[in-house]
């Protein structure tokens, strides 16, 4: 039996029912604080995912570009990043800041 995936998760943002943009971080299991970025851009038609982005800082995270018509709130982000990070639940926590970490 493979055991379910579970990871942390912090926001940055006091998060609302449908918004433009969302940062925050992510922790894997036994696994350093990373930084995720999901926003909402025009011209794109399907979900755009850029895995192992690194910023200045040399911290790595991941970023996800959306169509304008998807709906962005807490329980949408952590969906998405369960599909990019096979991750089955979150448990949400008092983290660092991504732009800290940026």
């Amino acid at each position: 039996m493979i055991e379910a995936s579970t990871a942390q998760i912090t926001f940055d943002l006091v998060m609302e029912e449908d918004m433009c943009f969302v940062e925050g971080c992510y922790k894997l299991l036994n696994k350093d604080w990373r930084i995720f970025i999901i926003s909402k851009k025009k011209n794109v038609h399907k979900m755009i995912v850029e895995k192992e982005v690194t910023w200045e800082s040399g911290n790595t995270g991941i970023v996800v570009k959306l169509p304008e018509n998807v709906r962005l709130n807490k329980i949408n982000a952590m969906k998405i990043l369960s599909d990019i990070l096979d991750v089955s639940a979150w448990s949400e926590v008092i983290g660092p800041d991504s732009m800290q970490l940026r």
